[in-house]
């Protein structure tokens, strides 16, 4: 998901640019349509994206393990498949 500044929107009329007949009227409506559907949107609260990294360590038994970098979850199976992290839903974007 991208977070946008709705109010940056600058509406475009093709009967602005010298364009006349059906096609410029359906255009200017289509777009109209959409600038309306986008200031009825509800808006979310925005939250900051945790980054961490899974990070490989051999356990006291010599077992592979696998910690979250945020939070310290350990993972007694590769992990790298789980984007999230399941404990703090931190983005996972490579192995340290």
């Amino acid at each position: 998901m991208r977070l946008i500044d709705a109010d940056e929107f600058e509406v475009i009329s093709w009967s602005a640019q010298g364009q006349r007949g059906d096609y410029a009227r359906g255009y200017d409506d289509g777009i109209q349509f959409m600038a309306e559907k986008i200031d009825k949107a509800p808006t979310i609260e925005a939250e900051p994206v945790i980054n961490a990294v899974w990070q490989y360590y051999m356990n006291d038994e010599g077992k592979a393990r696998w910690r979250c970098g945020n939070c310290g979850r350990i993972c007694r199976r590769d992990p790298h498949d789980k984007l999230r992290c399941s404990t703090c839903g931190a983005h996972m974007t490579k192995e340290a």
